[in-house]
């Protein structure tokens, strides 16, 4: 990802939202920001609940990780009274849609911490927990790709937040020699709600997203 100095702001909110990106057609910019605020709403339906199953492996101080499987409500969203359009605004040429709820909803209050710091792993502040995430740069689908960024930042709060761990130890018989070998197993079986995206910068390569997720929103299932 490189360092935080590489780093370029894009976009910083500390509410509940969802957020959508689309080139801006100078054709038809109102058809743009239309799929905008429909990819929107896909977001916000992902930060209101996600659920997380990872597991790890540890041997001779390597990490090895399964696939993590991410979940979400199937549920489809829609703007009404319940959902609004919080934000519509161009950003670098992008028609930026934002989706938020109705009647305000609880800001992250906590301070972000330094990003560098976030690169290395992510921090709780207070009752909130922090975690970044990158996705490589696109021109097309980038509603998605600043999704996988947030899920990367999801991943690598799972990893911290380790549910069970195991240790396993098994002694290796060869020929008259014998050795100790020791796995440690991690598993990470969380919900997490309300999943807050409070900043995205870009770089020449990454989007990247800083996500806040306050503790009492972290299940274990």
């Amino acid at each position: 990802m490189g360092d935080s100095s590489s780093l370029s702001s894009f976009y910083k909110n500390n509410t509940l939202h969802g957020f959508g990106v689309q080139n801006l057609s100078s054709y038809d910019p109102e058809a743009s920001f239309e799929k905008a605020c429909e990819d929107a709403l896909k977001d916000l339906n992902s930060n209101l609940f996600l659920s997380v199953y990872l597991e790890t492996f540890k041997k001779d101080d390597i990490y090895y990780y399964n696939f993590p499987e991410l979940s979400i409500q199937d549920s489809v969203l829609t703007y009404g009274e319940k959902i609004i359009k919080q934000d519509s605004l161009q950003i670098n040429g992008q028609a930026v849609c934002v989706a938020g709820l109705s009647g305000g909803n609880e800001s992250i209050t906590a301070p972000t911490p330094d990003v560098y710091e976030l690169m290395v792993s992510p921090q709780k502040i207070g009752d909130t927990w922090f975690a970044i995430g990158k996705s490589e740069v696109t021109s097309f689908g980038q509603s998605q790709s600043w999704m996988k960024a947030k899920n990367y930042a999801v991943k690598e709060l799972a990893k911290v937040l380790k549910i069970s761990v195991q240790s396993l130890k098994r002694q290796l018989e060869e020929n008259t020699m014998s050795r100790m070998s020791e796995m440690t197993y991690f598993k990470s079986n969380l919900i997490l709600e309300n999943i807050h995206n409070v900043q995205r910068f870009t770089t020449q390569d990454w989007f990247v997203v800083v996500v806040a997720v306050k503790q009492e929103d972290i299940l274990d299932y």
